[in-house]
């Protein structure tokens, strides 16, 4: 799915939710806008890079609202 499918579902989940500034702009958002994404178990939408980064889209409850964040692979 895409990143705005996934935003989507969590919203329709959500609908209270406010979306985080990382689902408008910023690094993050830039590289969602061209991944794919599966949902992963816990309600966390994940998308990885070519180069194995990590991106995760998801409800922060504490927080109260709709996220993304970038976890880049370790370099082992």
């Amino acid at each position: 799915m895409t990143f705005t499918e996934a935003v989507a579902e969590l919203w329709a989940k959500h609908p209270k939710a406010e979306l985080s500034p990382s689902v408008k702009r910023g690094s993050a958002f830039t590289r969602a806008a061209r991944l794919q994404f599966e949902k992963d178990e816990g309600g966390l939408y994940v998308g990885r890079d070519a180069d194995g980064t990590e991106v995760l889209v998801y409800f922060n409850d504490d927080a109260r609202v709709i996220a993304c964040t970038e976890i880049e692979p370790d370099d082992e």
